[in-house]
């Protein structure tokens, strides 16, 4: 939890499990991106006065990729989809209130939009900002010398390189493409409904 605690992450149980989560479904290139992420999605929302769900942002930063690795990756979908899908298993098994869910979803169902989506909440606003910040310095400009700390608290190492793979791997199938450029109305069947049955795990 120490790199946790570091990237301004909420102390919580919650917050713990899903970092381990995290920690093991990626290397350290992955990994710390979701934590720079998360750095620079608060360090923007200090800057203009944003307020947010702090432990919904901390979830969304640390699942928004998970899509792209095995055992979440599906190769008939936007690897944001299975990202969020992810999360919600994670989140309902949990005891999670429906109506807070689905706004960290699409939070992570929209991160690739190259606009922030303001109007799906303040999650998915910041997560956009931190996300884009991190992999193409966009409005890094507005929160000056936020990027270079991030880079420097949680190593950047061949990050750039690998993400570009991934992502050409998702641009390259039209059905992936569009989830991740165009996401409204793509969503898998049932994407968001939330089966007030799910097996959930004692808090």
């Amino acid at each position: 939890m120490d790199a946790l605690l570091r990237a301004q992450m909420p102390d919580t149980r919650l917050i713990a499990e899903a970092g381990a989560l995290a920690r093991a479904a990626f290397d350290d290139r992955l990994f710390h991106h979701t934590l720079r992420t998360h750095f620079l999605a608060l360090r923007y929302a200090e800057r203009f006065g944003v307020h947010c769900d702090r432990e919904q942002l901390a979830l969304a930063c640390l699942f928004h990729d998970l899509g792209l690795v095995a055992p979440h990756y599906r190769a008939d979908r936007a690897f944001t989809y299975s990202s969020s899908a992810a999360m919600k298993d994670f989140l309902l098994q949990r005891g999670w209130e429906p109506e807070r869910v689905r706004p960290a979803m699409e939070a992570i169902d929209f991160h690739m939009r190259l606009l922030p989506r303001w109007e799906l909440g303040e999650t998915a606003g910041l997560l956009q900002v931190g996300a884009w910040m991190d992999v193409t310095g966009l409005r890094s400009w507005r929160v000056p010398g936020a990027v270079k700390q991030a880079r420097a608290q949680f190593r950047r190492g061949s990050f750039f390189w690998q993400f570009n793979v991934c992502l050409t791997g998702q641009l390259l199938s039209p059905t992936r493409a569009l989830g991740l450029l165009a996401p409204s109305g793509r969503e898998p069947a049932g994407h968001y409904c939330c089966d007030a049955h799910t097996p959930r795990i004692a808090a």
